[in-house]
């Protein structure tokens, strides 16, 4: 499948679901490779720092 070949270029990972957050030009916000987690309060955490790391970008 596509996303998995993306997956296992960019990030040398092969695990679905995998969440990674991309700026405008491909860079990772974040360095965790956020794969399966069923804490809901976990991943909005997530959410956030990945959302704040895009809006302090030039």
């Amino acid at each position: 499948d596509k996303n998995l070949d993306y997956e296992s270029q960019k990030f040398n990972l092969n695990a679905q679901p995998l969440y990674m957050f991309l700026d405008l030009k491909g860079n990772a916000l974040s360095n965790v490779k956020y794969g399966y987690d069923s804490d809901i309060k976990k991943f909005i955490a997530h959410l956030d720092a990945v959302k704040a790391a895009f809006d302090k970008q030039p």
